[in-house]
Parts: structure tokens; sequence; C-alpha cells
């Protein structure tokens, strides 16, 4: 698996291999993409399906969504800080690799644990996922999303939009 993400200008790869063994390597120099209002106005969208998705009970589902509205933001907060591509699935490490600490590091913290486990029936040890996941927690989870979304909102437009 390769993991991309942009540091001070530079993107950076991670290659995991299946070990675990997590290799670093400076891909290129970073260079405007314009695409990060797509990726903007996709997570922008995903959010309200999620609000569709907690609204009939879907509760597993809505928790993958959130995770998927955050990772969408923040990929797309990398773009618009000029990286050429960003690859993996973790909002946390995206998180980290633009410099976040702090309430959005946590809510992309909490955020990553969905991205399996709410979808994949191996990831618990019986029955299904979406008889895992509760009301509380997607409710959480979509908070968390709304308000990594803001965040990156905030800074791409600054209240400006």
């Amino acid at each position: 698996m390769v993991t991309g993400f942009v540091k001070n200008g530079q993107i950076r790869l991670y290659f995991e291999l299946d070990f675990g063994l997590i290799l670093p390597c400076i891909y290129a120099m970073a260079s405007s993409n314009p695409r990060y209002k797509d990726w903007l106005a996709q997570a922008q969208n995903e959010f309200l399906w999620g609000q569709d998705s907690l609204a009939s009970g879907h509760f597993g589902p809505t928790c993958f969504i959130a995770q998927q509205v955050a990772e969408m933001a923040m990929k797309g907060l990398a773009y618009f800080r000029g990286a050429d591509i960003v690859k993996g699935h973790s909002v946390l490490v995206i998180a980290e690799e633009l410099g976040f600490n702090g309430p959005v590091r946590e809510a992309c913290q909490r955020l990553d644990q969905y991205y399996i486990t709410t979808r994949y029936p191996d990831a618990v040890s019986v029955g299904a996922p979406y008889d895992y996941f509760t009301k509380e927690q997607a409710l959480e989870a979509l908070r968390f999303a709304g308000y990594i979304l803001e965040h990156v909102r905030q800074e791409i437009f600054g209240g400006k939009e």
C-alpha cells in the first residue's frame, strides 16, 4: 500500500509492506492543483449522504461515510496547499502531515477507526459489522466529519464563498 501526503511543499510517499514496515520516500515538489474543489465538493455531498444514512438508521455506514467525508476534505486541503498526488486512506496521517494537532487530529484519529470495521465482516469477531455500531457513534462520527469539513472550508475560503 502507498500512502502519500504533503509536507513543507513536498509530496512524501510511504510504502507499507505486507508485514507492516513503512518506508518513507520524498516523491516530488508540489505544485498548484485545482482539483481541490472537486474533492471538497464531493466531501460536502457525502456529508449529506451521511445525514440521510443516519436518518435511515444505518449507523455503521454513517460512521464509514463520516470517515470518507473527512478523508476527502483533508485531501482537498492537501491539493489546495499544492499537492500533486495524495494516496492512502488514513485521515490521521494526512492531517498530521498537513501539520494538524489538537481537536482536528483527535477527530481524524477517531474517524480512522471506522474505515474498515464498519464494512468487513472479518473485522469483527462474529456477526455483521452493522450490528456493532450505535446511533451515538454515528452522531459523533458525523459531528467530527462536519467539524473537519468546516475547518477545511475555513482555511480554503476564509468565509468568502
